[in-house]
């Protein structure tokens, strides 16, 4: 456990000076007439400059979680599945279970009243999603900054510790929700955790669970354009009978993808790593719990 709150803390002071870094450079660069703008307020007043902050906020994190190797991005999978696995079967069943969940999502903003002000940072989001390196921080560097931390650092090394394999998805998704810094993101960042928390579980690979949120948030940015807005402004538009359809499609979806991904790596036996990719922060320890 002490790992994980290293891990968690580490990617909060890092975000913070990758945030420091940014906001200074753009302090170097930005017009005169901008640089007002910038001391005040870049999250709310420049939604560009919110972008730049952020992208840095994640870039730093994720570079010094690569180099330290407290995170893995391996393309080959650990362990061996057997002859009836199929690598496109697999991200296709993680794929179908991001919609699941973005389905259950949508549909409990409709049924769920969220507070105000917790509303403030999805706004950001909105006006991010307008400019490209707004797009490219929400879809693509945010998932794989957040998926090496609480993933590939956080509960990698919990099940390395023997830890029952629930508790690491939970502890994983928990320290996920929480880092998203309010109530409406940290909800839904808690059960699409645990869903990616499992997929990691059983396939030992970041690679299905940076799809499965990549996929989340962009198409939840397609829906911001679409919609202009975020679905919580838009929600009291959709009507009940499709609110109900989805809140029933979600899980539906959830579950056949769970139980399609549990039988591709039902027969997993572990492989030998390099030995390199274990000494970082393995010592003494064996490379896979038992299960």
């Amino acid at each position: 456990m002490k790992s994980a709150f290293k891990y968690f803390f580490l990617w909060l002071i890092l975000m913070i000076v990758g945030a420091t870094i940014s906001v200074l450079l753009i302090m170097v660069i930005a017009k005169p007439g901008e640089i007002q703008a910038v001391d005040e307020s870049a999250l709310s007043s420049n939604p560009l400059f919110a972008s730049i902050i952020l992208l840095g906020s994640d870039l730093l994190p994720l570079f010094v979680f690569w180099i330290m190797r407290y995170t893995r991005f391996n393309f080959k999978f650990d362990y061996d599945f057997g002859q009836d696995f199929s690598a496109r079967k697999l991200y296709l069943w993680a794929a179908i279970g991001c919609i699941g969940l973005l389905l259950w999502d949508l549909a409990l903003g409709e049924f769920i009243q969220f507070p105000d002000w917790d509303t403030d940072g999805l706004e950001i989001l909105g006006d991010m999603a307008t400019n490209p390196v707004g797009i490219i921080t929400i879809c693509l560097s945010g998932p794989l900054l957040e998926e090496a931390v609480f993933r590939g650092a956080i509960e990698r090394r919990l099940l390395e510790k023997s830890w029952n394999p629930w508790y690491a998805i939970v502890i994983s998704a928990l320290f996920f929700a929480v880092a998203h810094f309010n109530f409406t993101q940290g909800l839904s960042a808690f059960m699409m955790g645990c869903f990616i928390g499992w997929v990691y579980y059983r396939t030992r690979n970041l690679w299905p669970c940076v799809l499965i949120h990549a996929l989340n948030n962009t198409i939840a940015v397609v829906l911001m354009l679409l919609l202009e807005g975020t679905r919580f402004e838009n929600a009291e538009n959709m009507p009940l009978a499709c609110s109900l359809i989805m809140l029933i499609a979600g899980p539906v979806l959830i579950y056949f993808a769970a139980k399609g991904i549990n039988a591709l790596t039902r027969d997993r036996i572990p492989l030998a790593r390099p030995e390199e990719a274990i000494a970082v922060d393995t010592v003494d320890e064996a490379p896979y719990p038992e299960e």
